[in-house]
């Protein structure tokens, strides 16, 4: 298992998960954002929910971490 950490590249929000592979994390971060109907598309409460890859997605990029590494981030 590793940790993927879904990276916006600018400010905005970020996404862990850990899974055993990139596509499994790619299906969690899918299922939660169905499953929170969060972002939308368009952002009306009837538009459909985003998925990673399309919209708001397209800038982010996926950092994998090993068991044993170390994730530092600040809160700004």
């Amino acid at each position: 298992m590793k940790l993927y950490y879904f990276h916006p590249n600018d400010y905005g929000e970020e996404f862990f998960t850990v899974a055993s592979s990139e596509e499994d994390a790619i299906n969690s971060l899918n299922k939660f954002l169905e499953e929170t109907k969060y972002p939308r598309d368009g952002w009306g409460k009837d538009s459909p929910p985003l998925y990673w890859g399309h919209g708001y997605f397209k800038k982010y990029t996926i950092k994998v971490y090993n068991p044993g590494e170390v994730v530092n981030t600040e809160i700004s």
